[in-house]
């Protein structure tokens, strides 16, 4: 392309969010096979007579017609669905006298998304998530995306039903989708229904009219009045031009009260948490703004979303959550936050000092979920919300702090394991680790109950789990085959093994690499490199000795303190502070798999080579001291033997380290 060219089509070429319609015909191949003119001449009619017309009725446009369907763009997300609606209804109308092997069925799926716009076409993730919901949606069907659902939710009063997540060409993440409700028969919900929100179309006697008086103009179009329920007024003749005149003022249509949070009803019980609940929920007596942080799968969300309901009573506008996982351009967090809290789509840029201004000083709570990967622009989110409104407060989800102004930080602690053996069946299963096992794996085996052993089996199984909800959670739903004791024998390949999470749940969560492999993508190379080295520590170790062990000509000393404290910060690693001397440690499951990337890397014999060096070293220092060969209180022996021990560590690595400290 020449420079001029470029130009040009820069010029041309624009971006913007936009609720797009996506729509095509159900069948379509078999009604040309059986019909090939007259399905033509039929569906360009609809499309003429009909559904272009109607497009523009609710001030969308007509991005293209394809031989079997249609792409449209709205300003309004509410107006792209009561289009869709009346789309539905129309075409049961005009199919009524057509024989039914000849009816044509269309598609809808609508999604809000952020799309490059051209003259006569867009594209982009928005228009290909539409086009997948469309897909999915039955004959005569509508489906929309989460973000959809959540703007309109509480603007329009039909039903949805969750049909769970989808994967979409070309994108890394699937979509939550969602199906506005029918009814009988496969067909969109009528005016009557009481899940729609109808026009008023009224009948006009021949001697009486009803005139509707306007309560409010929304739209800012003097040829467009709505209800304040943002019903279109439908007049009759004035009053003036008939005998006898009736007034009637609209009134919202019933249905279910607005709901004052989107937080789902949860389907299990929150165990082994009462302790964090009590504490978080406290903090907000004091703070605005809680940062609940922890490694993959500590259970973050659930904790989160406990708290924020237990804080429902608190906030007279609602509590409301914006979840963040789904998105892989940080621009759209806006967006997703606007829906989230009800706020509608109009024209313009999203951004976060307008959604502050339209959410005014109203009392709320939101919960920002899962922000570690769009952790700027979520930052800058909430910082926007809390200085424009004192009444708001946010409890926000990641994996490290966001570092925005006014921020508490919470560490979510692992569940709670049983330090040792042989206590007593009462004792172990009230920790929450052990709890929670129990619990997983009745829900797959009903007859499941531990005894003595078995709990000291599932004791064993959750310390080496670290006491991760989402690991122990994997690992339960394995005991029903597998028995607790061959679970417990095979956990050394714990990676193969836990790979059966929810279908529906976040592909990161779906097995224990996965959410490994999430958080260990989000660091940089360097933190990744240190990561990989500190894997040698099979226990306990202290900044001296990880930059005696990991630093070398391609990881200076600097680089190695900023990447230990960086992965502490990313909940990677674990500090120990509150003595003279700080330590750190990887959990057993983080080692495991930080030690297969360090395998991969090819640089694991030369790091444990330096590890048992370093310690050689020190034993020597320690005994020239007059120590007697004993050790200071606290050193990683245990971590030291698995070093010197593992199956590469052998010939110089035995021979070298021979202190009498090591192997007594």
């Amino acid at each position: 392309m020449r420079v001029g060219d470029r130009r040009l089509a820069t010029e041309r070429t624009e971006r913007r969010l936009a609720a797009i319609l996506a729509a095509d015909v159900a069948g379509y191949s078999r009604l040309m096979e059986a019909d090939e003119e007259g399905t033509h001449q039929r569906l360009k009619a609809h499309l003429r007579e009909f559904v272009d017309p109607k497009i523009k009725e609710h001030r969308g446009r007509t991005v293209k017609n394809t031989s079997d369907g249609m792409l449209a763009e709205f300003q309004s997300v509410v107006d792209a669905v009561r289009c869709a609606v009346e789309i539905q209804l129309g075409m049961i109308d005009r199919n009524a006298d057509t024989p039914g092997d000849k009816r044509i069925s269309i598609r809808i799926g609508i999604n809000i998304g952020d799309v490059i716009v051209e003259p006569h076409d867009i594209f982009g993730d928005g228009v290909n998530i539409a086009a997948r919901l469309e897909a999915i949606a039955a004959p005569g069907g509508i489906c929309i995306s989460r973000v959809v659902r959540d703007q309109i939710r509480d603007k329009m009063t039909y039903a949805f039903e969750d049909m769970g997540e989808q994967s979409v060409k070309n994108l890394k993440r699937p979509i939550r989708v969602y199906r506005l409700q029918l009814d009988g028969g496969g067909k969109a919900p009528s005016t009557e229904a009481p899940h729609a929100v109808p026009r008023l179309s009224l009948p006009v006697p021949d001697k009486s009219s009803v005139a509707m008086l306007p309560l409010v103009n929304l739209s800012g179009d003097p040829e467009r009045e709505y209800f304040v329920d943002g019903t279109d007024e439908i007049c009759a003749p004035s009053a003036g031009q008939s005998e006898r005149a009736e007034f009637a003022i609209a009134r919202e249509v019933s249905g279910p009260p607005r709901a004052s949070t989107n937080l789902s009803t949860p389907t299990s019980d929150l165990i082994g948490r009462d302790v964090e609940i009590r504490e978080v929920t406290s903090l907000f007596a004091d703070q605005r703004f809680v940062t609940l942080i922890g490694t993959g799968g500590i259970g973050k969300t659930r904790l989160g979303l406990e708290v924020a309901r237990q804080l429902l009573p608190q906030f007279a506008d609602g509590v409301w959550i914006a979840e963040l996982a789904p998105l892989s351009d940080p621009q759209l967090v806006p967006v997703t936050v606007a829906a989230a809290l009800g706020l509608e789509l109009v024209t313009g840029v999203v951004s976060p000092a307008r959604i502050a201004a339209a959410l005014g000083s109203k009392q709320v709570l939101l919960v920002i979920d899962n922000c570690e990967h769009v952790i700027e622009t979520a930052a800058g989110m909430v910082e926007a919300l809390l200085h424009a409104n004192p009444a708001a407060c946010v409890i926000a989800t990641s994996r490290e702090p966001l570092r925005a102004e006014s921020e508490y930080l919470y560490r979510v602690p692992p569940r709670a394991v049983p330090t040792h053996d042989g206590q007593a069946l009462e004792h172990i299963v009230r920790h929450g680790a052990v709890a929670l096992f129990v619990a997983r794996a009745r829900a797959a085996d009903a007859l499941f109950e531990p005894d003595r052993q078995t709990a000291a089996a599932i004791s064993a199984i959750c310390r080496r789990l670290d006491g991760i909800p989402l690991a122990i959670e994997l690992a339960a739903a394995r005991a029903s085959t597998l028995g607790i004791r061959e679970l417990a024998s095979r956990l050394d390949d714990r990676f193969s093994l836990l790979i059966e999470g929810r279908r529906t749940a976040l592909r990161r969560h779906q097995t224990l690499r996965a959410t490994l492999d999430w958080s260990y993508e989000l660091c940089s190379e360097p933190e990744r490199a240190v990561l990989r080295r500190l894997s040698v520590f099979a226990g306990g170790f202290t900044l001296e000795a990880a930059i005696a062990v990991i630093a070398n000509a391609d990881i200076v000393r600097s680089n190695v303190v900023a990447g230990v404290a960086n992965l502490v910060t990313k909940s990677l690693i674990v500090a120990d502070v509150g003595g003279a001397i700080a330590r750190y440690r990887l959990l057993d499951t983080r080692r495991a798999y930080a030690l297969e990337k360090l395998d991969e890397s090819g640089a694991r014999e030369g790091i444990a080579r330096r590890h048992a060096e370093y310690y050689q070293d020190a034993f020597e220092r320690a005994e020239a001291d007059g120590t007697d060969g004993r050790l200071p209180s606290g050193w990683p022996i245990t971590g030291l033997r698995s070093t010197i021990y593992a199956p590469r560590s052998t010939g110089p690595f035995r021979r070298g380290v021979t202190h009498r400290s090591v192997w007594r």
